[in-house]
């Protein structure tokens, strides 16, 4: 149920991703209306008005299954593409308007790990046979490095792009408070900066290079075949998810640590079994903000907002951007609406009224502007 209160609308799906798809067909519905206004009186400044096609799917929490075989089986619906327009992100905080240029890969793999054909009881059978999830948790120790986080075969990083002079000044640019950041988490330190030493990163730009700009492996759970503090489980799994970044290839990554994690099961001589599945290979995402559709949007977020948006990074992945971007042969943006205390996804999930109306305001001026066969540019001054 969607209520109202403190300049709030509160609901399941208001910032991700009702409220950016309602305030997208404001601004659309406000340029209609200027076209035919223009229309109707000769005196009127004619308003420029690109075509639109719309792509909703429901199944982003669950891979976009289906959405693949819509678009392949109707490509022909959508015809030549321009841009691809997502709104379904945050901003970095709750006061700076942000534009988010790229988003880490993600290979989640299941590793399962199975013993003797049934359940034993640890009382009875404890101490005479090998346990899947004391394996389990070798392998995972032998393949994760818990004291900085990394992954434990080097080749893994061998083709991480270099970081840029212009991206450590975009990152340096960035306001972000690394102490509310670990209040928040409710931890006292952070992992070590990608490539130093094993002390604390601490500076804005290693902390944010971690999250959004360099991969990153988590064991995202553990368990047993059965939950009973008193039973020895027959099997036991993990799963992994490993973010990648440019320029790491998604398959010769997936080949890769498959290869590692089978070595490293071999070097435990166990006599219990493994068994491995891919649950889903997604590819990064890295735009263009060098290209006249993010300079479009920079220029009418700082118009309406009075302040320069930030350029972000996310570390989380989109299962559709690049399969949009390769079928459709076109550029995409993801345009941030809501805040970052806006809980997408839990409980008192909630919009702000003025991030959606200024974004629709936002909206009008960046579709007005990309419509023009020749945008304005203005070079980025930060």
């Amino acid at each position: 149920m969607l209520t109202g209160q403190n300049g709030y609308l509160y609901g399941r799906g208001t910032t991700d991703d009702k409220g950016p798809i309602v305030a997208t067909l404001f601004a659309i519905r406000e340029l209609l209306a200027r076209q035919r206004s223009a229309e109707n009186n000769a005196e009127a400044a004619g308003v420029d008005m690109p075509n639109f096609v719309f792509l909703y799917q429901g199944e982003g929490e669950n891979q976009s299954q289906g959405i693949r075989e819509t678009v392949e089986d109707n490509i022909g619906f959508f015809g030549p593409i321009d841009l691809i327009f997502i709104s379904n992100n945050y901003w970095l905080g709750d006061t700076t308007p942000c534009l988010t240029y790229g988003m880490r890969g993600c290979l989640e793999i299941q590793i399962k790990v199975e013993g003797p054909g049934v359940d034993l009881h640890a009382g009875v059978d404890g101490g005479a046979i090998r346990e899947p999830i004391l394996d389990v948790v070798a392998l995972v120790n032998r393949i994760v490095d818990p004291a900085t986080g990394k992954y434990t075969e080097p080749a893994f990083y061998d083709d991480v792009r270099p970081v840029a002079a212009e991206e450590i000044a975009l990152f340096e640019s960035l306001e972000f408070d690394v102490e509310a950041y670990k209040a928040t988490l409710g931890v006292s330190t952070l992992l070590p900066a990608f490539g130093g030493d094993k002390a604390a990163a601490t500076s804005v730009v290693d902390v944010l290079m971690n999250r959004w700009r360099f991969p990153a492996v988590s064991v995202t759970s553990i368990k047993g075949s059965i939950a009973n503090s008193s039973i020895i489980a027959k099997a036991a799994q993990t799963e992994l998810t490993l973010r990648t970044v440019p320029d790491q290839s998604p398959a010769e990554i997936e080949r890769l640590v498959l290869a590692h994690i089978r070595r490293e099961f071999d070097a435990l001589q166990t006599t219990n079994r493994l068994s491995i599945v891919v649950k889903s290979n997604v590819p990064w995402w890295l735009g263009d903000i060098h290209s006249r559709y993010f300079q479009a949007a920079e220029q009418a977020l700082e118009k309406h907002w009075k302040k320069r948006p930030m350029l972000v990074r996310e570390g989380g992945m989109s299962q559709i951007t690049t399969f949009l971007k390769t079928t459709l042969k076109a550029p995409c943006m993801h345009f941030p609406m809501g805040q970052a205390s806006d809980r997408a996804h839990l409980q008192n999930e909630r919009i702000r009224l003025r991030n959606l109306r200024t974004g629709k305001d936002v909206l009008v001026d960046f579709f007005a502007a990309i419509a023009q066969d020749t945008p304005t540019e203005k070079p980025r001054s930060d």
